[in-house]
């Protein structure tokens, strides 16, 4: 379970406390109506009605798992959202075994999630200032559908499948409608005898019976596919159901004079209207929420830029301290930054010990933070209600197709149970698509990649190197030629989350990408106040140096002292002339001062 408690907490309210509200509402209802359908069976047994008993025991049951499987499905979604520090999801499909949200977690980062991302997409991203999460649409209706709302291409992936998957239901619909109305057509002009004839309301039936089957494989559905559809469409597949259009009133009426059609003891005509409108209506609620959430211009792929030659007398890994430093102070409430590839530099020598190139890169996120919220929208709300209230009627139809299925007539039990079967198609949809935007939160977070690419060159500096000099100081110095690059850029993100352990462990998708000059300058800034402040020789750091280096040299004094004019007489002129000719004995960049300590 990937939750980490921390004092210092991510805000985000539970998204599904309207959802768990209405589900639990609905499986109260359906509980009381199978215990009163459980208590009815008493009465259908006296009358004799045992084999009548049974089956509506049965209802019963029915009723009773469903309300259970609806308060299940409520309650969870009514307990608690746990947000751990982790939280959201990786960017990354990989991320560095240095990743410090959660060391020794899982590839995929703290939450154990693999991220949508390839590692080296996210460079790539930035470099090439695209955004891989827009991609083109697949197929003959979903490339309508985005030509007609160009816009949709840069919703999340489900958002866009789920408007996707109900125009193709619906277009799949609609050709039903045409082959029926061309059905029609060939009886009105006289080319099949179907005038005074059941074949009409045959032909409605079966066409009502086949735009029922669509919304189901819609209701019943797993993940949203562009690709499922019933009718494939091209020219001469088309060609093929406009000839079995025409021809099937012509077998039907050959049938019907061989064999008289019976009457159907249900119209399909309400039903069939019915249906239409059904699938108009989730249609349009699926759109329309879609276009509201697509942007009305699209995202842009901003990102901030820095790069120079630098020549420095530092270690390349010093600078990848200082980005890192830097990085730490913009943590959101003090959570470690998302290490996806931490490659520091090493010196790599060729064909000497003292030269040769070096390469490094880091790639880093700083902690998202939740930004928007869209669950409050009265339209999303009202979808989730309307979807409920669906499921609801399907439940109570059911139940009145049991409770009197010893009395009703034939057709009564008919219409209810198609009635009970067509609410629950059109809430069950109703309820997806409500719910993936309800559950949508969106995320803002700073992505930065580092890049360092150069060579570099070993020498070595000497100070207080006089033989009358008692303390002295040897360095060994990389002098360094490089090239940093830095990438900068304000990531828009969004999950839809899911009730549960893992309510954030889901696919976080970039949205936007704007610059960061901000950060990117603050970034620049920092390091190269760090190099400039560097210290770079070994010298002189405390009092107690101080003292050592004073003992020292009046100890030299008296031991020349006493050799007397042993040691040769060297004028103040000639000395100072020897200090300089010597580098002197300071510290840092100047040449005098206080003698260094031994390095």
């Amino acid at each position: 379970m990937p939750y980490e408690y921390g004092s210092q907490r991510i805000d985000i309210q539970n998204p599904f406390k309207l959802e768990g509200l209405a589900y639990t509402a609905r499986a109260l209802v359906l509980i009381l109506l199978a215990v009163v359908l459980m208590l009815d069976v008493q009465d259908t047994v006296k009358a004799g009605y045992r084999t009548l008993g049974w089956e509506e025991m049965g209802g019963a049951l029915v009723l009773l798992g469903f309300g259970i499987a609806a308060g299940y499905r409520g309650l969870f979604r009514l307990f608690r959202f746990y947000v751990g520090r982790g939280m959201p999801a990786d960017l990354a499909s990989t991320v560095s075994v240095q990743q410090s949200v959660m060391p020794g977690a899982p590839s995929g980062g703290a939450t154990g999630f693999r991220g949508l991302y390839p590692l080296n997409t996210l460079a790539e991203m930035l470099l090439a200032r695209k955004n891989p999460t827009f991609v083109e649409p697949e197929g003959w209706l979903s490339r309508l559908l985005h030509s007609l709302a160009h816009n949709l291409i840069f919703l999340p992936y489900p958002m866009r499948n789920d408007a996707v998957s109900l125009f193709v239901a619906t277009a799949n619909s609609l050709v039903l409608v045409v082959l029926l109305t061309l059905s029609w057509f060939s009886g009105v002009v006289g080319l099949t005898p179907i005038t005074n004839t059941p074949v009409m309301s045959w032909l409605v039936a079966l066409v009502t019976v086949a735009l029922l089957y669509i919304w189901f494989r819609e209701a019943t559905r797993n993940r949203r596919a562009a690709e499922r559809t019933l009718v494939k469409y091209s020219p001469m597949r088309m060609f093929a159901w406009a000839a079995l259009a025409i021809l099937l009133p012509l077998g039907l009426s050959f049938l019907h004079a061989a064999n008289p059609l019976p009457e159907l003891p249900v119209s399909p005509y309400p039903w069939f209207f019915a249906t239409l409108v059904g699938a108009g209506g989730v249609l349009a609620y699926g759109l329309v929420l879609a276009l509201r959430r697509a942007p009305q211009e699209p995202p842009t792929t901003n990102v901030a830029e820095y790069r120079k030659h630098w020549q420095e007398s530092v270690h390349p890994m010093d600078i990848f301290r200082a980005v890192e430093m830097t990085l730490a102070k913009h943590r959101y409430e003090d959570i470690p930054n998302r290490v996806y590839e931490n490659d520091v530099p090493a010196l790599i020598a060729q064909g000497s010990q003292n030269k040769g190139d070096f390469k490094g890169r880091t790639i880093q996120e700083i902690q998202p933070q939740p930004v928007a919220d869209h669950r409050g929208e009265p339209l999303v709300r009202a979808g989730v209600v309307a979807a409920q209230a669906l499921l609801l009627a399907s439940g109570v139809c059911f139940f009145f197709l049991f409770l009197r299925i010893a009395s009703a007539a034939p057709a009564t039990i008919a219409h209810l149970g198609i009635a009970a079967f067509f609410f629950w198609i059109f809430g069950r949809t109703l309820a997806y698509s409500a719910h993936l935007y309800l559950s949508e939160i969106e995320f803002e977070s700073n992505l930065i990649a580092f890049d360092v690419t150069g060579t570099f060159s070993e020498s070595r500096l000497g100070t207080g190197m006089s033989i009358y000099d008692s303390t002295r100081s040897e360095n060994i110095i990389v002098r360094s030629s490089l090239t940093p690059w830095l990438l900068v850029s304000r990531l828009r993100t969004t999950i839809l989350a899911e009730s549960g352990a893992h309510n954030l462990e889901q696919p976080r998708y970039v949205i936007g990408m704007d610059k960061n000059e901000g950060l990117t300058n603050e970034l620049v800034t920092e390091v190269q106040g760090f190099l400039k402040d560097r210290q770079i020789m070994a010298g002189v750091q405390s009092e107690r140096d101080l003292e050592a280096a004073s003992t020292i040299y009046q100890m030299n004094e008296r031991t020349r002292a006493g050799r007397g004019d042993s040691a040769p007489q060297i004028s103040n002129e000639m000395r100072d002339a020897n200090l300089l000719t010597s580098g002197g004995g300071g510290t840092g960049d100047a040449g005098g001062g206080t003698p260094g300590a031994e390095s």
